[in-house]
């Protein structure tokens, strides 16, 4: 009997042994992957900082490569400059498919481009083509936190109960789905 007692306190045992193995695999695994979720967004702002910026953006939800060239709003306005759903076709005389295909092509030449740099921008606005002068500066942050803070503070609220929420309950597939979502 005594035997018997042993050797399920065995199989006991090494059935949580298992249970918490893979419980620390899961969490290595959503650890991995949120530093990686970390990582790509400290990439996407640096990038933001360090490089030169016309002031627009592709407005979310809506089609944005279309066939003549993109359309693009921008965050903030200047006289003469781009104005919201203009279609760039064109970048210093360089068409927009020529860029497109750039991107796909390791081999080939890509603009450098500089803070306080004149770009020119050929744009399609209200059916007729257009040169626009583009000074190139600073990514406009101000902008885009104006304009755009009550979003960013959702994504950050959500993140942090995610994250709360996951390190009180790990083991429940829920919270790992939140976590994740976040």
């Amino acid at each position: 009997m005594n035997l018997e007692h042993a050797e399920t306190q065995t199989k006991v045992s090494h059935k949580q042994h298992e249970e918490a193995h893979a419980q620390f695999q899961w969490r290595r695994m959503v650890l991995i992957i949120s530093g990686l979720a970390l990582a790509l967004s400290m990439g996407f702002v640096w990038l933001h900082l360090v490089t030169p910026s016309d002031g627009a953006y592709l407005e979310p939800g809506q089609r944005t490569w279309v066939p003549r060239g993109v359309v693009v709003s921008p965050l903030e306005r200047h006289p003469g400059g781009l104005d919201p759903g203009d279609v760039i076709v064109a970048i210093d005389g360089h068409s927009m498919e020529a860029y497109k295909q750039a991107l796909l092509d390791p081999n080939a030449s890509h603009p450098q481009w500089q803070l306080g740099q004149i770009t020119t921008y050929t744009v399609m606005r209200d059916g007729h083509f257009l040169n626009v002068a583009v000074t190139l500066g600073n990514y406009p942050w101000r902008e885009l936190l104006r304009e755009d803070w009550s979003l960013l503070l959702y994504f950050l609220v959500f993140a942090l109960v995610g994250t709360y929420v996951f390190l009180r309950r790990p083991t429940n597939r829920a919270t790992r789905v939140l976590f994740l979502a976040s």
